[in-house]
């Protein structure tokens, strides 16, 4: 229906739309639209969609006069502050929906005098890897709660890059949870508990900043049953965090270069997206430039073929033909600044924290909340 009327959708991700004549840009999901424009055009957009559904106008966010500050996207807070507002500049603010956290908190039944923690999880030992293993599953009610709230924890992580790997180790456990599994559970709702809101900030940038950064790092057989490693992703566009991410390898890593090379594939091929749908908009970003803290899996994404480590996987070679190619610039960085180290193991309070303020995210706890918005 809207192609008729000169709309055109992104071939990398149908939801991403484009009105060119109009110089409208705007993403749909289901039916929740966000479109940016002038009040004209999207006025002219308002009344193309009402003249076959029935479509309800939230807010418009703007500097103009009756123009909103606050509205809720896909249960998002979306909050506009303008130049002058305070003293932290011209703005976008996203906070994450805190609805799935009072549902926590309640389910556990916490109330004024239960005690919060300062961190969502803490490094699993051998010793208690092995004590949970010998461990009874849960009973089946208690099993299914705690496959509820890891599910609601994973929708959560996606606005919280702090709860991301204590969440990725429980959905590990879903199939059979036992006793230890939901200890950790309830320390991650005692974390949130004592920090129940998070926002993420996007500060006005000029049109130079706006390259396409990417963040890789990976924790070498970190996982202690499978000895699987982690990789942790973050995209930039600019200083704007659009995405932060942690996986599993598939591959079981013989080595640490070895497991930093495949993080760096995974974290390229979230970042290649990312050009796209700026170009579809007409924002030319250039290259991705890919940040990582390992000299030999820079140098091994740098060379061509495989050298001494034969036992690469040939299918992960295409990252070294970009490099090649100048379609992709590979960084070294110090790993104390690696943001993708976030999502990759537990850590201690003042590493997180770091990482969050590098990665424009700002939390509170539920008396800071006023100041926080």
């Amino acid at each position: 229906y809207l192609g008729k009327h000169g709309a055109t959708f992104c071939p990398l991700c149908p939801s991403i739309f484009r009105f060119e004549q109009r110089g409208l840009q705007g993403v749909v999901h289901g039916d929740d639209f966000l479109v940016l424009g002038s009040g004209e055009d999207l006025r002219w957009l308002d009344g193309i969609l009402n003249a076959k559904y029935t479509a309800r106008w939230e807010a418009t966010l703007g500097d103009g006069p009756g123009d909103q500050k606050e509205t809720f996207f896909l249960n998002r807070l979306i909050r506009y502050i303008p130049d002058g507002a305070d003293n932290y500049g011209r703005r976008v603010e996203i906070e994450a929906d805190a609805r799935h956290v009072e549902i926590l908190i309640r389910d556990f039944k916490f109330d004024d005098r239960t005690k919060g923690c300062e961190v969502p999880e803490e490094k699993m030992t051998q010793q208690e890897m092995m004590e949970t293993e010998r461990q009874a599953m849960l009973e089946d009610s208690q099993a299914s709660q705690f496959r509820s709230m890891v599910m609601r924890l994973a929708y959560l992580s996606s606005d919280r890059p702090d709860l991301c790997h204590a969440v990725r180790t429980l959905a590990s456990a879903m199939k059979q949870p036992k006793p230890n599994d939901w200890l950790r559970l309830k320390k991650v709702a005692r974390y949130l508990l004592k920090y129940p809101y998070m926002k993420r900030v996007f500060r006005e940038q000029h049109a130079e900043d706006r390259q396409v950064l990417a963040w890789s790092d990976s924790d070498w057989a970190g996982d202690l049953k499978t000895r699987r490693s982690t990789s942790g992703s973050v995209v930039k566009i600019g200083g704007h965090t659009v995405l932060v991410k942690g996986t599993s390898q598939k591959i079981i890593a013989l080595s640490s270069a070895e497991s930093e090379y495949y993080g760096m594939c995974r974290t390229t091929t979230l970042a290649e997206f990312v050009p796209g749908g700026l170009a579809f908009w007409g924002l030319i970003p250039g290259i991705v430039k890919l940040k990582v803290d390992s000299s030999a899996a820079k140098a091994m994404s740098e060379r061509k073929g495989v050298g001494q480590s034969r036992h690469i996987q040939a299918k992960y070679l295409w990252l070294q033909d970009k490099v090649f190619n100048k379609e992709l610039a590979v960084e070294k960085v110090n790993g104390k600044i690696n943001d993708g180290d976030l999502v990759t193991k537990a850590q201690p309070r003042t590493t997180i924290m770091s990482h969050l303020k590098r990665l424009g995210f700002e939390l509170a706890g539920r008396e800071g909340h006023k100041k926080l918005t």
